[in-house]
């Protein structure tokens, strides 16, 4: 692992993966609410 790497884990955090949330409208808000708040 370069140094560069190493800086970039220990100080920024792009390193973590996160799918984009999709929003599901033919959902009740409850459902909606319920799905966003597992995803994050």
């Amino acid at each position: 692992m370069t140094p560069e790497e190493k800086n970039e884990i220990s100080e920024t955090y792009k390193w973590i993966k996160v799918k984009k949330y999709v929003d599901d409208a033919s959902l009740t808000w409850e459902e909606r609410y319920n799905k966003l708040e597992e995803h994050h």
